[in-house]
């Protein structure tokens, strides 16, 4: 039995190397280690570079509540440029990037809706450039998002997974009509509404993912234990099996898969 966590932020783990060991002991064969700016891109490559069966994605966070500038702008996504054009094996996605249109927490500056866009159009080019599919983060942007990918989609073969989905049917329907995958966390096992959401959607089309040290999962999420650990993917996985009436050998096997596809995990 061979599991995938897609999405674990092991740069801001207070251990990695334990993270990443207790992991592998529960099944977890592979990790990929999204970043959120240059220090966590070079941070998690880093990581990639220690433990076999563990790969970064680099990339720069639509919002990091920091006061930025077209000129800081450019400047961060030089140093993705360059990490990229090394074509170093660790990187298998640019991510994470995207949208976020929530207001920021007090006392905290967001970046524009205008600085988020250019910086996601930005790493899509770079994705297509250096054929790497992207991790989307979206937070209250399901029109935005799919107005700027459906034509790299449709004329690019742009390949993407929306991280954490937490969208309508209706939404479900336009990423999945974009042949885009769908990244499902802890939400899933204590979320009524996205439990209903994953019945409609075949298990061809979702790959697992903690988000850790964010979102635990049920049952450990009540029981407060905090952070949320790569391990905890497999009760992801089980949470999946019980929704869609499969086993969960079935959906560890098919999610494995497809995240092989989409990362090239294999290659």
């Amino acid at each position: 039995m061979t599991l995938v966590d897609t999405h674990c932020h092991l740069h801001l783990l207070d251990n990695p190397d334990t993270a990443i060991s207790q992991a592998q002991k529960a099944g977890v064969s592979f990790i990929i280690s999204p970043s959120i700016d240059n220090a966590s891109s070079l941070e998690n490559i880093k990581i990639a570079k220690k433990h076999a069966g563990v790969f970064a994605a680099i990339g720069i966070h639509p919002n990091d509540f920091t006061t930025s500038s077209e000129l800081s702008n450019k400047h961060h996504l030089q140093l993705i440029k360059d990490l990229l054009q090394k074509k170093k094996r660790q990187i298998v996605a640019i991510g994470e990037t995207g949208l976020d249109f929530v207001s920021p927490p007090p006392g905290k500056k967001a970046r524009s809706k205008k600085e988020q866009v250019f910086l996601f159009k930005e790493h899509i080019k770079l994705a297509l450039k250096y054929h790497l599919p992207l991790i989307i983060h979206n937070r209250k942007a399901n029109k935005e998002l799919i107005s700027i990918l459906k034509p790299y989609a449709l004329c690019h073969q742009l390949r993407a997974v929306f991280h954490c989905f937490s969208g309508s049917k209706k939404f479900l329907k336009e990423v999945v009509g974009l042949d885009f995958y769908i990244g499902i966390g802890g939400l899933v096992t204590y979320d009524q509404g996205l439990q209903k959401v994953i019945e409609e959607v075949s298990k061809k089309k979702l790959i697992l993912e903690t988000d850790a040290p964010f979102l635990t999962p049920e049952p450990l999420r009540q029981e407060k234990r905090w952070p949320n650990q790569p391990e905890n993917v497999k009760i992801i996985a089980q949470k999946i099996a019980e929704i869609k009436g499969d086993s969960f050998l079935s959906i560890a096997r098919q999610t494995t898969q497809n995240a092989q596809d989409l990362f090239q995990l294999n290659k």
